[in-house]
């Protein structure tokens, strides 16, 4: 029998993400950060980003520098998790071509009451291969 203060069982994941948590921690299990934006600069290309049950603000993410290659990083909702999503933003619109629209991600099982703009006139490099999976827009 597992005791009530044993950890949760291994996710698969190696970049976590809370409502709770915070940009200034390191993305782990036991110290989430709080934005999707965070934890794709963290994040290895391939990684799985287990995202917590909760509502959260439009989430921006902005390419690396250099960019991240394939295979793409997953964020998914975290198993038995509600996930709310205010839209999901990749790139900036800053008005000027920068290059700011990451490539290589995939999106499972998030409601998104938002918009989800991939690309803006103007700008260098439109996001690509982005998939989405089990969510709604």
């Amino acid at each position: 029998m597992i005791s009530p203060s044993a950890p949760p069982p291994p996710s698969g994941a190696s970049v976590f993400v809370s409502p709770t948590g915070s940009d200034s921690n390191l993305c782990s299990q036991l110290a989430p950060c709080a934005s999707f934006g965070r934890a794709y600069q963290v994040a290895s290309p391939g990684a799985t980003v287990d995202v917590a049950g909760g509502t959260y603000s439009t989430q921006t993410v902005l390419q690396t520098q250099p960019p991240k290659a394939a295979p793409g990083v997953t964020f998914r909702a975290a198993a038995g998790a509600q996930v709310i999503l205010g839209g999901i933003q990749l790139g900036a619109n800053n008005g000027r071509a920068s290059g700011t629209s990451p490539s290589n991600l995939v999106f499972d099982g998030f409601n998104i009451n938002g918009q989800f703009p991939a690309s803006y006139a103007g700008m260098a490099t439109a996001a690509s291969n982005i998939t989405l999976k089990n969510s709604h827009v």
